[in-house]
C-alpha cells in the first residue's frame, strides 16, 4: 500500500476492524446474548433447523482456520496500521459487535415483517447503539478521505 498511493491519494475502506480471528472479549459475547434474550423464543429456531438458538459462546480459532484460512486473520492490526501510516480525516464505525453474531442462522425471522418483529428489531438496534458508545472496539468501519502522511514511518 506505501508505494502504491500517490501522496495526495486517498485510503477510503469499508471494512471489519475488530479482533483478529473474530476472538471477542468477554463483555461484547455477554452482550451478544442479552441481545438474543430480547428475540422471543419463537423467533430463535435456527435456520432449516428444529433448535433453538439460545446463546452464543463464541467462535474458536480451530474453527475459524477450518472454516476460511483467509478470514480475519489479522484484522485486530489494520486501524493500528492505518493510524500508523496515514492522517485520517474521517472514520465512521457503524456496528455490527453485535447484531451480527445475534442474529445468525436466525435472521430469516425478520425477512417479512410486522408490527411485533419490527419492535424486537428497534430494541436490539438500540441495544446496539448503546453498546457502541460504550465500547473502544470498533467491529466495521467506513473510513473515507485518508491522507497517505508524506513521509512513512518505519
Amino acid at each position: 500500500m506505501k508505494h502504491s498511493l500517490k501522496p495526495d491519494g486517498l485510503l477510503i475502506i469499508n471494512e471489519f476492524v475488530g479482533t483478529t480471528r473474530h476472538q471477542f472479549p468477554r463483555n461484547q459475547i455477554n452482550a451478544i446474548n442479552d441481545a438474543i434474550a430480547i428475540i422471543p423464543k419463537k423467533f430463535r429456531t435456527r435456520f432449516r433447523s428444529k433448535f433453538y438458538k439460545n446463546k452464543y459462546r463464541g467462535v474458536g480459532i480451530l474453527r475459524m482456520i477450518i472454516a476460511d484460512p483467509s478470514e480475519c486473520i489479522d484484522s485486530g492490526s489494520i486501524m493500528l496500521s492505518i493510524h500508523k501510516n496515514y492522517n485520517t480525516i474521517l472514520e465512521k464505525p457503524y456496528g455490527g459487535n453485535l447484531l451480527m453474531s445475534a442474529l445468525r442462522d436466525i435472521s430469516h425471522h425478520f425477512y417479512e415483517l410486522n408490527d411485533e418483529k419490527e419492535k424486537i428489531l428497534d430494541n436490539l438496534f438500540k441495544l446496539e447503539d448503546e453498546y457502541l458508545k460504550k465500547i473502544i472496539l470498533i467491529l466495521y468501519l467506513v473510513c473515507t478521505k485518508i491522507k497517505r502522511v508524506y513521509e512513512f514511518r518505519n
